[in-house]
């Protein structure tokens, strides 16, 4: 994760000029991109041209280049590439992180939140808030591909996470291609990000004039990969609260069955969601 100063430092000046330009900064014909052997001045200066834009706007950019600077590192570039290589996005010939990154930002907007998700996935993985669960083979597909599919999965979360009918959810479904570092297979994953809205929360902000109380429309992410040619699922989410709900919907057995469906636990519930059909639960293992 690099700091914003030392990501700008080390953005290629060309793709910088043309990520700022776009988002609305105006630099003088003579202004100099190069930011070899003036580091500091040359950040100085930015912000400087940066101050001129409108308040919003100036957040906004600023915002945006933290979100990249958070991704360049190892992780974020790993990200790119199983994102970009599941969306046929060339990256031959890019600089290196900063140059991918601004990249996607000004061509291919939306990969830069799944890059976040990805690069998320790999901070977490092993930790608490992160799990893999491997399901038997029965023989049949998983029609992780279809519409149906997939609008049933996103309705059948929001069932189990207890939250009311009327919450506005979103599920951004892709494919992304994972390297294994050692052999070299590729492994093809199909992935969803969830977003569902949860409970408002009120919270102090800044007004025209004073501190002013607003209400804030907190989103629960679940972020859902799968193999489907090895039955693995891995699963992590953001926060606390989430993250335990989700997994207690794939950790439990047949401890609790479902009042709607006696025979199926919650496990067996998120195990038919991944079919077109409801097919008859068998048990899974969880592998971490």
């Amino acid at each position: 994760m690099a700091s914003l100063s030392g990501f700008i430092r080390k953005s290629p000046s060309v793709r910088l000029q043309q990520f700022l330009e776009a988002r609305g900064m105006e630099a003088p014909a003579d202004f100099d991109w190069t930011s070899k052997g003036r580091g500091t001045a040359f950040v100085q200066s930015l912000e400087g041209l940066l101050k001129e834009l409108p308040d919003a706007r100036q957040d906004a950019v600023k915002a945006e280049l933290e979100l990249l600077a958070s991704l360049a590192d190892g992780n974020g570039m790993t990200g790119a590439v199983q994102v970009c290589a599941g969306q046929g996005i060339d990256l031959e010939g890019l600089e290196g992180v900063e140059d991918v990154l601004l990249m996607l930002a000004l061509q291919h907007p939306r990969m830069i939140d799944r890059v976040n998700v990805q690069a998320s996935l790999m901070r977490r993985h092993g930790g608490k808030q992160w799990a893999r669960f491997q399901f038997p083979d029965d023989g049949k597909l998983w029609a992780l591909d279809q519409r149906s599919a997939r609008d049933g999965f996103l309705k059948d979360t929001v069932d189990i996470l207890g939250l009311p009918s009327h919450r506005k959810r979103e599920a951004d479904w892709y494919q992304s291609i994972r390297v294994d570092p050692l052999t070299g297979t590729e492994t093809t994953l199909t992935q969803a990000t969830i977003y569902i809205e949860e409970h408002a929360q009120s919270e102090l902000a800044f007004g025209e004039k004073s501190l002013e109380r607003q209400t804030v429309q907190k989103v629960l992410e679940v972020g859902i990969a799968c193999d489907p040619i090895e039955r693995i699922v891995e699963i992590c989410a953001k926060g606390g609260r989430g993250f335990a709900t989700s997994t207690f919907i794939l950790s439990q057995r047949t401890s609790r069955p479902s009042p709607k469906h006696p025979s199926r636990s919650p496990a067996a519930m998120f195990y038919w969601m991944f079919f077109a059909k409801n097919p008859r639960w068998r048990p899974f293992r969880r592998m971490a």
